[in-house]
């Protein structure tokens, strides 16, 4: 029997892409890169990945990660928004954000859980496929003890959502009349991402049918 098969189906209204989100991204000097997963209660940032352009090595709590926001159009700064996240671990690491020894690159990670409300970076999905992620979320890393004060940031990764793939399903659509008789007949097409797990034992068929503000071609926003 055939491996069940994961299906997210995805319903496009509309094409939804946005180039600053990957599945892989170098932060040049100077810049970082935002890292964020999905957690059953929404997508949340997880890690910042930032080439200092020189080795070195500093504790978690001399880092002071802000973020900033779209209110009504307009921009707040980064006082005014009041987001401090809070750098639960900080790191030497490589530049895809792997530990490892004494470099130039440094990853932050952030505490993620959902009845800790402060603790959460989450992303608003719905601003985000609108404005595109680097639209609405601003980041400032200032760091005094190292001279890091940076708002640049290279783009969001996004590593898991990159086992999917996209297919598309098209089907033909009758409309009838107000007296029942066949009006016109029409060709539909929607869009669907899947995932088919490495597994040689059966696994549940999982669909999940989402909002239009969810809707795309891209499977990295």
């Amino acid at each position: 029997m055939k491996k069940f098969i994961f299906v997210f189906a995805m319903l496009i209204c509309y094409l939804n892409c946005f180039s600053q989100v990957y599945e892989s991204k170098i932060p040049n000097e100077n810049q970082f890169v935002v890292y964020f997963e999905e957690f059953d209660f929404g997508a949340c940032i997880t890690k910042i990945v930032l080439n200092t352009t020189k080795k070195l090595r500093s504790e978690s709590s001399d880092f002071i990660v802000e973020r900033s926001i779209l209110r009504n159009g307009e921009r707040l700064s980064f006082s005014a928004s009041k987001k401090k996240i809070e750098v639960f671990r900080s790191y030497n690491c490589d530049s895809s954000g792997n530990e490892s020894h004494f470099g130039r690159y440094i990853a932050l990670e952030f505490f993620v859980h959902p009845l800790k409300k402060d603790a959460l970076t989450p992303i608003a999905g719905d601003v985000a496929n609108t404005l595109g992620f680097d639209e609405f979320y601003k980041y400032r890393i200032t760091n005094k003890n190292l001279g890091i004060d940076t708002t640049e940031c290279a783009g969001f990764v996004n590593k898991k959502i990159s086992k999917f793939k996209f297919d598309v399903f098209g089907d033909k659509i009758e409309e009838y009349d107000e007296n029942g008789n066949l009006d016109k007949t029409k060709y539909i097409k929607m869009n669907y991402a899947y995932y088919k797990p490495d597994s040689s034992t059966k696994k549940p068929l999982v669909i999940w049918l989402h909002g239009v503000s969810e809707g795309g071609s891209n499977k990295y926003s």
